[in-house]
């Protein structure tokens, strides 16, 4: 987020940042003043509607939950981070451009999960790759051993990483917004 990076155009703006957590040390903006006007903190709960306003979701280009990940075990739940995730599907417009992810700490809550409208990544299974398989010179020849590897990656790679449950249509992965 913070360096340059090659866009479309030759160069890719700096992205705004908006933090939003229940506490800040005293001394925060003061660690983080070399990014001067490209990060801001809010202090409140993300289950608040008013500081998600204060922290301009309806502006956001991405906004990502993470789970919490504290000593006790009501303090790793995820209803918190599901909760902030639902309200957000709920007051975000259908088709919004935001992408929303989120980090769970158990995966079954990933089925209480609805399929974003607009996925990120799609023909790739998470953590897997969907370039094809390339074969050496010395590979064998026979033509009735071997089968289109770009089309066997398709076959297996090419669903998208969430599932899509819109017009009884579902596509295969394991859930929604593990990832941007």
């Amino acid at each position: 987020v913070w360096q340059k990076r090659p866009g479309l155009n030759g160069g890719a703006q700096r992205v705004p940042v908006v933090v939003v957590h229940d506490h800040f040390p005293d001394d925060i903006e003061q660690q983080y003043r070399r990014f001067g006007g490209l990060l801001f903190f809010v202090q409140g709960t993300s289950l608040s509607l008013r500081v998600l306003d204060l922290a301009q979701y309806h502006r956001a280009r991405c906004i990502v939950i993470m789970s919490g990940e504290g000593k006790t075990a009501s303090e790793r739940l995820d209803s918190r981070t599901l909760f902030t995730l639902m309200t957000l599907d709920y007051i975000l417009p259908k088709h919004s451009a935001t992408f929303v992810c989120c980090a769970l700490n158990a995966d079954e809550n990933f089925k209480l999960l609805r399929a974003p409208p607009i996925p990120r990544r799609i023909g790739v299974q998470l953590g897997e790759s969907s370039a094809p398989v390339l074969r050496g010179a010395d590979d064998d020849d026979d033509e009735n051993d071997h089968h289109d590897d770009r089309e066997e990656s398709e076959k297996d790679h090419g669903h998208a990483a969430v599932r899509e449950r819109d017009g009884g249509q579902q596509r295969g992965g394991r859930g929604r917004r593990r990832g941007g």
